[in-house]
């Protein structure tokens, strides 16, 4: 069993590594305890719009070819994210340069350049990502259901912002924006690699020790989703129609966590689920179908995703509402167990230096502990049937179903019709 230890620096930065003895590899991420809900509605896409600034140069690094070549020389590669909840940077590469990549990962948080030229080139490269996202069809569709849940609150937005706060932020706001959220404290640098654990912390210590800051102000809380059945449309032309089907769900500290895994599971993902198997195998209506779980501090989302030949929209959204009816109502003892042991299957096939540092830090981060594999197979082997059964009861509701379409009008209308009967 792989064992997370765990230490502090000075700064309030937390440590969490672990050795595996199997790899050559070393992968680190460096979570920050803030994302895109932490940003004031004036600044919205500041989170991203300054992980990408960041990369443009730092004191030690100057321009973005240093900054790739020092990583890259050693056939390395960093990279970065941001989330509605938190940001982070990552390096995977050769554990003999661990030293340097933490050096790289360092230099990124605390001493970018930020110059105005080279962020006024990145905001037209973030107006060029704005565009392509608005021609996904599925993204646009997320990005809907998400503000018909959340209105008017940060949750609610995308994390790119809009092309109107792009083109209104400036240095002055990127500046603000990494002083108040890219600090010290409530960060996590996870590390894993084949080096013993107490030579990590050492080289942690030393390439963040200038790194400082007050703990952020915690985000606005999320409001209660308005009273479904809820829909939203985005009218456009095209050979395919993109929708979601959402409901809102408890958070990521709900005990119930596991039990919502297996429900999303159940419905798609495997080959072998419900609406796989009708959807797809059955009625040949879609080329895939998914469902996601995005589960926040004090919020949640499960939504289930799919395209769709315009004038068969009403059809696949039925089709859909039938499983969720279905699994609200029957949901075997033997079912449950066939998902819960594809999901077991999955975490004993988990492996690798970026798995551990992604899964160790992220529960670091979230709950203040980082679990293990074993726990959460063990997790998943205490659900009881009947906590799914009651899940799917309370959420596949009409009150609690949401319904995003892009594409034309009248199906897409036909079909929020159908919320009322869930």
């Amino acid at each position: 069993m792989t064992v997370y230890e765990r230490d502090r620096l000075d700064n309030g930065t937390r440590i969490v590594a672990c050795k595996l003895n199997e790899t050559r590899a070393a992968s680190i991420r460096v979570f920050i305890d803030g994302g895109s809900r932490a940003e004031p509605d004036a600044a919205a896409g500041a989170a991203h719009f300054l992980e990408h600034a960041v990369f443009k140069g730092t004191e030690r690094w100057p321009t973005a070819r240093d900054l790739g070549i020092a990583t890259e020389q050693y056939g390395g590669a960093v990279d970065a994210f941001t989330d509605k909840d938190h940001s982070g940077f990552v390096v995977h590469g050769p554990a003999d340069h661990i030293p340097l990549f933490l050096d790289v990962l360092a230099d990124l948080l605390t001493a970018p350049l930020l110059d105005e030229v080279e962020i006024e080139r990145e905001r037209a490269v973030i107006a060029e990502e704005l565009r392509s996202c608005r021609d996904d069809g599925d993204d646009v569709a997320k990005t809907q259901l998400e503000k018909l849940l959340w209105p008017r609150h940060p949750l609610g937005r995308e994390i790119l912002g809009t092309r109107s706060s792009i083109r209104a932020l400036r240095r002055e706001d990127l500046q603000d924006f990494r002083a108040r959220v890219f600090v010290s404290p409530g960060a996590i640098v996870s590390i894993a690699s084949p080096w013993d654990v107490a030579r990590v912390v050492d080289e942690t210590k030393r390439a963040f020790a200038r790194w400082d800051g007050v703990a952020m102000d915690s985000p606005r809380p999320a409001p209660s989703p308005p009273p479904g059945p809820g829909f939203v449309l985005e009218a456009r032309q095209s050979e395919q129609t993109r929708f979601r089907i959402g409901f809102a769900v408890p958070s990521r500290r709900d005990p119930r966590r596991y039990a919502l895994d297996i429900l999303a599971t159940t419905l798609a993902g495997p080959a072998t689920s419900r609406l796989e198997l009708s959807l797809r195998e059955t009625l040949g209506l879609v080329y895939d179908i998914s469902a996601s779980l995005e589960q926040y501090e004090d919020a949640g989302l499960l939504s289930i995703a799919a395209g769709v030949q315009p004038s068969r929209l009403v059809h696949a959204v039925r089709a859909t509402i039938d499983e969720l009816r279905s699994v609200r109502g029957s949901f075997s003892i033997e079912e449950m167990s066939r998902v819960r042991d594809y999901l077991i299957g999955r975490w004993m096939c988990a492996e690798g230096t970026d798995f551990h540092a992604s899964f160790a830090g992220r529960d670091e981060q979230v709950f203040g502990r980082p679990s293990t594999v074993d726990a959460e197979i063990a997790a998943l082997r205490a659900v009881d049937v009947d906590i799914v059964r009651g899940l799917a009861a309370d959420l596949f509701q009409p009150s609690n179903a949401y319904l995003s379409v892009v594409g034309p009008g009248q199906p897409a209308r036909a079909a929020r019709r159908l919320l009322d009967d869930l």
